[in-house]
C-alpha cells in the first residue's frame, strides 16, 4: 500500500503559511522571553554601578593576593579564604 507523501496532513501548518498562529506565538514567547530577562539582568547590573565610591577591606587585599598566585603559585601572606576568588582576579 502506497502512502501519499506530498500532500499536507491533516491538521499541519502547511509550510508556506509560517506555522498556526499558536507555534507562532510560542515562538515568538521563545524570543522575547529571555530578551526581556537578558534586559532586566542588565538593567539590575549597570543600576548603581558606581557605589559605593571608596575601596573597602577586601579590596584592599585581594589583589595583592592574587598578584602573589599569579607570579609565585601561592599566597605568601595569611591564609584564610580558599584561593579560587583571588584566582580568579589574578
Amino acid at each position: 500500500m502506497a502512502v501519499d507523501t506530498s500532500a499536507p496532513r491533516a491538521g499541519s501548518a502547511a509550510a508556506s503559511d509560517g506555522g498556526t498562529p499558536d507555534s507562532r506565538g510560542r515562538l515568538r514567547a521563545r524570543l522575547v522571553l529571555p530578551l526581556v530577562v537578558l534586559l532586566v539582568a542588565t538593567l539590575l547590573r549597570f543600576w548603581n554601578l558606581g557605589y559605593p565610591e571608596r575601596t573597602y577591606f577586601d579590596e584592599l587585599y585581594y589583589p595583592e593576593h592574587a598578584r602573589q598566585l599569579l607570579e609565585q603559585g601561592v599566597e605568601t601572606d595569611f591564609v584564610v579564604h580558599p584561593p579560587v576568588g583571588k584566582w580568579l582576579v589574578a
